[in-house]
């Protein structure tokens, strides 16, 4: 079951990643909401609000942190689509990868990603990263009112 107001959403298709980096996040910010998908076709549904997610009631992400790699629609795709779309366009995506394609690199930019980072192999690495990612986009960054969660600074 999602939580109502998740701050974060995952979608990535490994469950070892989502594990790791589910551990880095508790680590250093326990009261995190998080909420995690596995396939592009249902990270869309959800953001979307569509298929079986249309009549749910739960707010979007303050943060999404997308992989390239993903089953059914992949994770180009899921980024320009929620770039296009004004529901999700807002919102920050941050593309956690393995790939050290410049091409790809490139294109997530252009398709409108907020940030790419390259999954440090390393696990102390990659969670110092992820919990950096976080602390920025959700503690430093200064989100619009309507992003901003019930217990937030103003």
């Amino acid at each position: 079951m999602q939580p109502i107001h998740p701050e974060i959403l995952l979608i990535e298709d490994s469950a070892q990643d989502a594990e790791l980096t589910f551990r880095a996040l508790k680590a250093k910010m326990p009261s995190l909401q998080y909420y995690h998908l596995r396939d592009g076709e249902e990270a869309l549904d959800y953001l979307l609000r569509q298929g079986t997610y249309q009549d749910q009631a739960y707010e979007l992400p303050l943060l999404i942190l997308l992989d390239m790699d993903l089953p059914k629609i992949k994770g180009m795709e899921v980024l320009a689509t929620l770039k296009a779309d004004a529901r999700t366009k807002a919102i920050p995506v941050v593309v956690v990868t393995i790939s050290t394609s410049t091409a790809q690199m490139q294109e997530a930019y252009q398709a409108g990603a907020n940030s790419y980072i390259i999954k440090p192999m390393n696990f102390v690495k990659y969670s110092l990263s992820i919990a950096e990612i976080v602390h920025y986009w959700l503690v430093i960054n200064d989100l619009p009112n309507y992003f901003k969660p019930p217990n937030s600074r103003s």
